[in-house]
């Protein structure tokens, strides 16, 4: 189950960096509510900027 944690990251990342760190954007890339994206981000320990 690693990996699929680690793809699920790279995507996050991958679409935080598309939307210049908009998590809203970031979400909707992903095809994602915003509250699943946060939820994501603070599992795999992504927490940065506002709201950490």
């Amino acid at each position: 189950m690693e990996a699929s944690r680690e793809v699920r990251r790279r995507r996050i990342l991958e679409a935080l960096e598309r939307s210049g760190g908009n998590r809203t954007v970031a979400a909707r890339i992903l095809g994602v509510s915003y509250r699943t994206l946060l939820n994501h981000i603070r599992e795999l320990g992504l927490q940065g900027g506002r709201g950490s």
